[in-house]
């Protein structure tokens, strides 16, 4: 029986060029198609889920605090929300 090859989209980031002016090099992200077995893609899955999760995880704690802030924002101030570091 023949293995089978399963397709998905990963986004990442990919050089592109280097900038013949200032020399700068150019990264372009997005998602690009990848094809492997079913393990390769829970692989994938898995590491993207460990840089995803803390970056969700803060995302979502500052959204609360914005929103806590703007229930009794008083006239003439101004909010900066920051990270809690344990």
């Amino acid at each position: 029986m023949r293995a089978q090859r399963l397709k998905w989209e990963r986004y990442e980031k990919k050089f592109e060029r280097q900038d013949p002016v200032t020399g700068e090099d150019k990264y372009k992200h997005d998602f690009y198609e990848q094809e492997g077995s079913g393990a390769e893609l829970l692989e994938d899955i898995g590491a993207k889920l460990k840089t995803f999760n803390p970056h969700h995880d803060l995302a979502k704690q500052q959204d609360d605090d914005w929103t806590a802030l703007k229930r009794d924002f008083p006239r003439g101030s101004f909010v900066s929300v920051q990270v809690r570091l344990p």
